[in-house]
């Protein structure tokens, strides 16, 4: 399972939730288009692996992906 949030803390909700951190990410508005993007690259990396459990548990967003959804505006 994956989660996103955007304008709040996305990994304290997760972790309530009990995800894997590295299948959590904050996302700005202004980059939906790239965390969407993200969001296809890690499902397809699940997909393909050969241990999906073990894929969901060590896998997650690369740091690209990661820096992707963040928006390029200066805060």
């Amino acid at each position: 399972m994956l989660y996103l949030g955007a304008d709040h803390d996305a990994w304290v909700q997760a972790s309530a939730m009990g995800l894997h951190a590295g299948n959590v990410a904050a996302f700005d508005k202004p980059a939906v288009g790239a965390s969407m993007a993200a969001i296809g690259g890690r499902s397809k990396r699940y997909a393909k692996a050969v241990d999906a459990a073990g894929e969901a548990a060590s896998g997650g967003f690369t740091e690209e992906e990661r820096a992707g959804m963040r928006s390029k505006r200066k805060r």
